[in-house]
């Protein structure tokens, strides 16, 4: 059964819901609002990401030591709580009562106020999770197939193509410093330069690739090379990422680009991310004034960098398209490049360096939860039914969750993603 739910912030936040196949399956709620704020507090007062006032090493104590995600107690209450002001009685049974045997593919259009809402987590009823009956995944806003500017192909056609990764790129920046650091961490580094050499070994990953697939020198005219000239299934980033908190066409990567590339993002220091307004955009916008590559070729973005079928930005807050009213983002502009399939994040990720902060001991041990996160999303991304795949995943997640208590799985990692489909889609012509 797939359940299609979209929420709409109108003062009051409303939610409807409905079954595409059987038009008898349909029904709204409006949300508590004082409910829905006080929850919304106390879950963004969970999330990683420095609060006011606070260092990198107080941001990490709190999220992973004393907030409700480290400790599943904790978060079972606060997982309740967002429950019951979020998930409609009716809408809460019709889940409940599912088959077991064939999980429901629930497909959310948040709104910019649960835009963050982790919906695998959500308590049902009978005490189970939403991911333990659901597949979730998020649907884009309707405009994006109105004017799509690259139309995603079959997956089965490009399947055994290889892997663009983008592991951790080089600005030339110093307050960019890696994710993992092999100053700080070179065993952590080592064993994810291991993987990458394995996957040249499965085939995924291209040797003329492999230098530049972990701390390369990728900028984005590199990478527009790379996808028009060399046919690619997928697109695997994991690094830094960021916006402004009021401008959604700031959504960035931060590639290995100085700050005299051209772009449509303001620089920082000596470099300039590469943001959604310029995968959108491209250089079509260029003035004749403007200098850097690559102004001499004027073209939308999607001709310059044409998206691969399968997208994958494991960096902060990379998916957060739906924060705003009009909602745009990283995954928008993938989808509108050429990508059927995009997982990002729906808040900001905690890295290796504030899991040591409160469990040093595993330095001594192979466990990088933030890396081992890409590399879950990298093995379901190559199934044929990916959101299915990641929901298995998080099942397994959750399942260790509780039974341990373990802050390497904690939800502030498996929860934070959000895959985002938008299939090629034929537009009706009016007569």
């Amino acid at each position: 059964m797939e359940l299609v739910l979209r929420a709409a912030d109108h003062g009051t936040t409303y939610l409807t819901w409905r079954c595409p196949d059987d038009p008898r399956v349909a029904d709204f709620a409006a949300l508590d609002r004082d409910d829905l704020g006080a929850v919304l507090d106390e879950l963004h007062a969970a999330l990683p990401g420095r609060r006011p006032g606070e260092d990198g090493r107080a941001a990490a104590e709190r999220a992973l030591g004393t907030g409700a995600f480290a400790d599943p107690a904790r978060e079972a209450v606060l997982s309740t709580a967002l429950s019951a002001a979020v998930l409609p009685g009716r809408l809460a049974r019709r889940l409940t009562a599912a088959d077991t045997a064939a999980h429901v593919r629930l497909r959310v259009i948040p709104s910019p106020r649960l835009a963050q809402v982790p919906w695998e987590l959500l308590v049902l009823p009978d005490g189970r999770r939403l991911v333990e009956v659901a597949d979730v995944c998020h649907d884009p806003p309707a405009t994006l197939f109105a004017g799509r500017g690259r139309s995603p192909g079959r997956w089965a056609d490009v399947a055994h193509q290889p892997v663009v990764y983008l592991l951790e790129p080089r600005p030339p920046e110093p307050r960019y410093r890696p994710v993992l650091d092999e100053r700080a961490d070179p065993a952590g580094v080592a064993a994810l330069a291991r993987w990458c050499d394995q996957r040249v070994v499965d085939g995924r990953l291209r040797a003329d690739d492999r230098p530049d697939a972990l701390h390369g020198a990728t900028g984005r005219a590199a990478l527009g090379r790379r996808l028009r000239e060399h046919p690619a299934s997928r697109l695997v980033y994991f690094g830094h990422a960021g916006a402004a908190d009021d401008e959604p066409g700031s959504a960035a990567l931060y590639l290995a680009d100085s700050s005299a590339v051209y772009g449509l993002a303001r620089a920082i220091g000596n470099h300039r991310p590469f943001t959604a307004l310029d995968l959108l955009h491209g250089t079509a916008t260029a003035g004749a004034a403007e200098s850097g590559w690559p102004v001499d070729t004027r073209a939308a973005g999607h001709r310059i960098w044409p998206m691969p079928q399968r997208v994958a930005i494991i960096g902060c807050s990379s998916g957060g398209d739906h924060r705003f009213a009009e909602p745009f983002g990283l995954v928008l502009a993938c989808l509108d490049a050429g990508a059927e399939l995009v997982t990002a994040t729906r808040w900001s990720l905690p890295s290796f360096e504030a899991f040591r902060l409160v469990r040093p001991e595993l330095a001594a041990t192979a466990q990088r939860p933030t890396a081992g996160l890409m590399q879950a999303v990298d093995r379901c991304h190559d199934h044929d039914d990916p959101v299915g795949a990641l929901g298995d995943w998080q099942r397994e997640r959750l399942a260790a969750w509780q039974a341990g208590g373990d802050v390497v799985d904690t939800p502030l990692l498996w929860a934070a993603l959000g895959t985002h489909v938008a299939p090629s889609r034929a537009l009706a012509v009016a007569p």
